[in-house]
C-alpha cells in the first residue's frame, strides 16, 4: 500500500508540472501573486490529480463515488492547493523582498522616448519591485522631453541591447514606423533579453492572460520567445533526426525501388541534387529522385523555365503526383540540414532576388527548411505567390508549437492522399 501510495504521488507531481509549465505557471513575472495564480494552480492540480486517480488500482472500485472520486483524493487535492499555493505566496514575497534590495535588478532597456516610455522609467525607478532598472530610452527620432536617462539614438535596436548589456526591452510607443520596428525586433530574435511591449489603445482596450503583466497601472505584453530559444525545439530537432532515421530504415526496400525505377526509365544519375538556403541563410545540398531528364546545372538554378518547358516522364510524373520522389530529403533531415516542417528551401540565385523585393523574406530563414510547411497546406506550391508564401512562411515562425507541426503533417498527408498534390 505504501509503495503504491509513493507511486501515485511521483506520478501526480510529474503531471502537475507537466501540465504547470505547459500554462507558463513558472516563468518569472514581473508582479508575481499567489491570489492570481490561484485558480491556474487548483485546475491543474484537479487535472493531474484526476489523470493520477484514474490510472490507480482505486479507480474502478471507487469510480461511482462523488463523480467518480473518492473522498480521501478530493481531501489530498485541496492540501496539495493550499500547499503549493503557500509555497508560492512565501517565494514571491522572498522575490520581491530581494529585489526591493536591488539584488535582483534587470537592465533594462525602453525603445521609445515619449510621455509613456518616460512615465514608465519612473515608475521602474521608483518601484524596484518589478526587478527591471532602467538604463537608457533607444529610440532614432526622440522629441524634445526632459529625461532622466540617456538616449540612444544610432545603431540597431540589436546593437542597442547588447551595448546597454540589456536582459529586458521594453517597447513604448517609438516614433519609428512600424514596419521599420518589425524588422529591427525581428533582426533582435536571436539576443538573449526577454522583450515586452506596451499595448496600442490600453486605455480603453481590456487586456488579460499569462502573457498579459502590469508595470504600476501600465499594462505590458510579453512577447513569445524565438522558436529556437524554446527547450522544445530542441525537442523537436531530435525527433526530426530520430524519425528521419526510422523511416529511412523501414522504407529502405521501396527507396531502392524508386531508385531502380529512376534508372530503368530515364537513366542515371538516380538523384537530383541542387544547392539550396536554409536556416540562417546558410546553403546545403538538397537531394530528390530525379524526375525531370538532365539539364544544365547553371540552368536549373538560374531559370524556373528549366522546370517548366520539360516533362517529366510516366515514372517521373508518378513519383511527383505522390511526392515520393521528396523521400530522400529524409537524408538531410537525418544530417541536421532540414527539418520535417518549415518553410521550403529556395535555391540561392532567387533567395537572393526575394530577399531584395520582399521586405521580410530572409526573416523565414530563422529555422529550419522543411520537407512541408504552413505555406504548402495553404496552396502555396511551385509557381505562386512569394510576397504570400513569405507571409506564411514567418507567421509559422512566430507561431510555432510541437502541436502545429503534428497538424501541418495530417494535413499534407491528407492533401497527398485525396488529391494527389503535386510536389515542388
Amino acid at each position: 500500500m505504501m509503495r503504491q501510495g509513493v507511486v501515485a504521488m511521483v506520478v501526480f507531481v510529474a503531471l502537475f508540472l507537466a501540465v504547470a509549465s505547459a500554462g507558463a505557471l513558472y516563468r518569472s513575472q514581473l508582479d508575481p501573486s499567489a491570489l492570481d495564480d490561484a485558480p491556474q494552480i487548483v485546475s491543474r492540480v484537479v487535472i493531474a490529480g484526476a489523470v493520477t486517480y484514474m490510472l490507480s488500482d482505486q479507480a474502478t472500485a471507487t469510480l461511482p463515488q462523488l463523480g467518480g472520486m473518492g473522498r480521501q483524493w478530493w481531501t489530498a487535492l485541496g492540501i496539495s492547493s493550499a500547499a503549493i499555493l503557500i509555497g508560492r505566496a512565501v517565494v514571491y514575497g522572498t522575490v520581491r523582498w530581494t529585489r526591493r534590495l536591488g539584488l535582483v535588478a534587470h537592465r533594462t532597456l525602453i525603445v521609445g522616448a515619449g510621455v509613456v516610455a518616460n512615465d514608465l522609467a519612473t515608475y521602474l525607478r521608483d518601484h524596484p519591485e518589478y526587478g527591471l532598472r532602467p538604463t537608457a530610452f533607444y529610440e532614432p527620432d526622440p522629441i524634445d522631453l526632459v529625461r532622466e536617462l540617456p538616449v540612444i539614438k544610432e545603431g540597431s535596436l540589436p546593437e542597442a541591447i547588447e551595448a546597454t548589456g540589456s536582459a529586458t526591452v521594453v517597447i513604448a510607443f517609438a516614433a519609428s514606423p512600424e514596419s521599420q520596428l518589425v524588422q529591427q525586433l525581428h533582426d533582435s530574435s536571436k539576443v538573449r533579453a526577454e522583450i515586452f511591449f506596451v499595448p496600442r489603445l490600453f486605455e480603453v482596450a481590456s487586456v488579460g492572460g499569462r502573457d498579459h503583466e502590469r508595470i504600476r497601472a501600465l499594462p505590458v505584453q510579453r512577447m513569445r520567445r524565438a522558436a529556437h530559444r524554446s527547450p522544445l525545439w530542441r525537442a523537436k530537432l531530435g525527433l526530426d533526426r530520430m524519425i528521419a532515421a526510422l523511416a529511412l530504415a523501414l522504407l529502405s526496400p521501396l527507396l531502392i525501388a524508386l531508385a531502380g525505377a529512376v534508372a530503368l526509365s530515364s537513366g542515371r544519375p538516380v538523384f537530383f541534387r541542387q544547392v539550396r538556403v536554409g536556416i540562417d541563410g546558410r546553403e546545403f545540398g538538397i537531394i530528390k529522385f530525379r524526375t525531370l531528364p538532365n539539364a544544365d546545372k547553371d540552368e536549373s538554378d538560374t531559370s524556373w523555365a528549366a522546370e517548366t518547358t520539360r516533362q517529366p516522364g510516366r515514372v517521373g510524373s508518378w513519383m511527383r503526383a505522390t511526392s515520393v520522389d521528396e523521400l530522400p530529403q529524409l537524408f538531410n533531415i537525418l544530417k541536421g540540414e532540414m527539418s520535417f516542417v518549415g518553410p521550403r528551401p529556395e535555391r540561392p540565385h532567387f533567395a537572393g532576388q526575394f530577399e531584395t523585393r520582399y521586405r521580410h523574406y530572409r526573416y523565414r530563414h530563422r529555422v529550419p527548411a522543411g520537407l512541408t510547411g504552413l505555406a504548402q497546406i495553404n496552396g502555396l506550391r511551385g509557381d505562386t505567390s512569394i510576397s504570400e508564401r513569405t507571409r506564411f512562411d514567418n507567421l509559422y515562425v512566430e507561431t510555432w508549437s510541437l502541436w502545429g507541426d503534428l497538424k501541418i503533417v495530417v494535413r499534407t498527408l491528407r492533401l497527398l492522399w485525396s488529391r494527389g498534390q503535386v510536389s515542388e
